[in-house]
């Protein structure tokens, strides 16, 4: 994901999302620092970044130009106890009406639950490709008699 911080968010934030694995930048290190709300939405659906700003502006522009993107994420300062943030996204029509039917059907609780599942077998899905990557940096990749083990074993799980 590509972040791109609005003027009103510190640049110090860039570092802690970068070593954190986003692409990020502060709009005063790629921008003119007096531009308008407008400017840095283009731009930033120009170059594919989300705009993650500390004001409301960018939603409500997003929402009365009708425009599809870039998505924005309103930085709102709620309570540390809080243990939920509330996002605007924006999703392509067919990804929300597989959502909704998920929820009507229910396959899913609500629509942030249902994102919220799919983030976490994200998170899932990325930690096994690290786990793997790791395990073939330190023994090499497996052989063929290994392989053909491996594919004994999952097929006995998958059936039982």
């Amino acid at each position: 994901m590509k972040i791109l911080l609005d003027m009103n968010l510190p640049p110090s934030w860039v570092g802690f999302l970068q070593r954190e694995g986003f692409e990020a930048v502060h709009w005063s290190t790629v921008g003119d620092p007096r531009s308008s709300d407008a400017s840095i939405m283009a731009w930033a659906r120009e170059n594919d970044f989300v705009v993650f700003s500390h004001d409301l502006d960018f939603s409500a522009l997003l929402a009365a130009t009708q425009a599809i993107g870039p998505s924005v994420v309103p930085r709102r300062w709620y309570d540390g106890g809080m243990t939920a943030a509330k996002i605007a996204i924006t999703i392509p029509p067919e990804q929300l009406a597989r959502v909704r039917r998920a929820v009507r059907s229910g396959h899913a609780e609500s629509v942030s639950g249902y994102i919220a599942r799919v983030l976490e077998e994200h998170q899932q899905h990325e930690s096994l490709q690290k786990l793997v990557a790791d395990l073939i940096e330190e023994h090499g990749m497996p052989t063929k008699r290994e392989e053909a083990w491996a594919r004994r074993v999952l097929a006995r799980r998958r059936r039982a």
